[in-house]
């Protein structure tokens, strides 16, 4: 009996040390961001980009547009309302809290391609994978 309890008291030794190692590089990861382990790192952000994905003065010659917008979790809402511009603006509002096991960051990708008589616009959000709360993350256009 006396031996199983000093086997236990290792065993609970060795878990806490565990434990405490864990808290202390999840604290260091939170606070320095670059900070990773294997690529495995904590996320949190809480603000919002804004900017203009294209301004469709700038090209020509083109009859039709084609848009095409994807994101894995972050909620996309297409604002059409009636303006003179003849730019495309984005907000992007992150919310986000969790573990990450790559090095994608949150990001809004543009490209703009000018394809015989279609101007074809691609916004992509690149989003890490993981364990990540975004639900109240949004992009609108």
């Amino acid at each position: 009996m006396k031996a199983l309890k000093g086997l236990l008291i290792y065993i609970g030794i060795v878990l806490a040390s565990i434990l405490g190692i864990a808290i202390i590089l999840f604290g260091i990861m939170y606070f320095v961001p670059s900070f990773r382990i294997f690529g495995v790192g904590v996320v949190h952000d809480g603000s919002k980009e804004e900017g203009t994905a294209v301004d469709i003065s700038n090209y020509s010659g083109f009859s039709d547009i084609e848009l095409n917008i994807s994101s894995k979790k972050v909620s996309i809402y297409l604002d059409n309302s009636e303006s003179e511009s003849s730019e495309i603006n984005y907000v992007f509002s992150k919310n986000v809290f969790g573990i990450a096991f790559d090095i994608t960051e949150y990001k809004v990708l543009k490209d703009v391609e000018l394809k015989g008589t279609t101007l074809k616009i691609s916004i992509i959000v690149t989003e890490p994978e993981g364990w990540i709360s975004s639900n109240s993350s949004k992009m609108s256009i």
